[in-house]
């Protein structure tokens, strides 16, 4: 009788105690339902896994854009603060037109013209300053100071992009509310909404503040 390779076969006793040699079953491969099985539950578990990082993802930015919102806001209000409690003086309607650039500037309910001494050190002259919205949604800083030569005005030295995003900018008279600022005013009234949209809800921030020129 030919004997099968070791590795093809086991001892086994038989009933009247001769061993004989018996075939060794090979291994089993995996079965293409089995395969099909696993790839299912894997595709499950990424499928789990992506959904629960989108929604924290969405909510990190969701929670960013009110920090953007906030931080924006701050960030606008700050510069009209500082620079409306060094102002000498509120550029008004009844005062000479502030032309820069060709384009004429005065006071109203969202838009401040100042008049300010530079803070540029051992200088002593002054400058303008205006706030206005473009697009009513891009507030900016202009200044203009006396030409270096002939100590004339008209032409932009600066012109600063703020913040965007502001839906709303109001000044009034702090002490006559309801009007706007004048040159007699003392105390300006200041209204700001920024606003943004992400993942179609708007987030707003509204700040106010009433600001007394320290300089008049």
């Amino acid at each position: 009788m030919k004997v099968p390779p070791n590795h093809c076969i086991r001892p086994s006793e038989s009933r009247d105690g001769i061993l004989w040699p018996v075939r060794r079953s090979r291994p089993r491969g995996i079965t293409l339902i089995e395969l099909m099985i696993a790839v299912g539950i894997v595709t499950a578990v990424v499928g789990v896994m992506g959904f629960l990082s989108l929604g924290t993802w969405r909510t990190f930015l969701i929670s960013r854009s009110y920090m953007d919102v906030e931080g924006l806001a701050r960030l606008a209000m700050d510069w009209m603060v500082r620079d409306i409690r060094g102002a000498t003086q509120i550029y008004d309607t009844s005062d000479p037109s502030v032309t820069i650039d060709g384009s004429t500037y005065s006071t109203s309910s969202d838009e401040l013209v100042l008049w300010k001494r530079s803070d540029e050190e051992y200088e002593d002259f002054y400058v303008f300053i205006v706030y206005h919205l473009v697009t009513a949604s891009y507030l900016y800083r202009i200044v203009d100071g006396p030409d270096p030569v002939d100590g004339s005005y008209g032409s932009a030295d600066a012109d600063k992009l703020i913040t965007p995003y502001v839906s709303t900018l109001n000044f009034e008279d702090g002490e006559d509310p309801g009007t706007d600022p004048d040159s007699d005013t003392d105390l300006v009234g200041l209204s700001l909404t920024v606003s943004k949209t992400r993942f179609g809800k708007e987030r707003n921030k509204t700040l106010t503040s009433a600001v007394r020129l320290r300089n008049r």
